[in-house]
């Protein structure tokens, strides 16, 4: 009899669990996310997002390297989430009226499900704290959503 054992199938591979660190990292982006939407960047600190996250500002380190990082990553994904939403929606409408209701629709449902922090958070990225590589990475994706808009009609 043998001994050796057969390698799993992959459908029969344990399921990975999530790492808590990205879990970690989410709550911290959505903790600052609020924050820069309430006080904006400049009077947002990162002393402000450790103690409303729990943690020492050094720990916070840990996960983003500044706050020009971290309102970088919550501006993109922001803008991101708006467009992914919204372009799926368009797409499964049928002719111009229904594209636009749709859009209109997922932008709307967007900033109810997910909270109008993501909304302002971003917007702010336009008038204060964005250097010129995250304002063009910005304004690509608010091109692409306008982009969107254009083609309903």
């Amino acid at each position: 009899m043998s001994t050796t054992r057969k390698a799993a199938a992959p459908s029969q591979a344990p399921m990975e669990t999530p790492d808590p660190l990205d879990n970690r990292e989410t709550q911290l982006l959505a903790i600052a996310r609020t924050l820069f939407a309430r006080h904006g960047y400049d009077r947002t600190s990162l002393r402000d997002i450790a103690e409303a996250a729990g943690i020492t500002k050094a720990a916070l380190y840990y996960y983003f390297p500044n706050k020009d990082a971290m309102f970088e990553r919550v501006v993109l994904e922001s803008l991101q989430s708006l467009y992914d939403h919204v372009s799926a929606a368009v797409a499964q409408a049928k002719g111009p009226t229904q594209r636009i209701r749709a859009f209109m629709e997922a932008s709307a449902l967007v900033m109810q499900d997910h909270g109008r922090d993501r909304w302002v958070a971003g917007s702010n990225a336009f008038w204060q704290g964005a250097t010129s590589g995250q304002r063009l990475a910005a304004l690509k994706i608010r091109d692409g959503f306008e982009g969107l808009l254009r083609q309903c009609i």
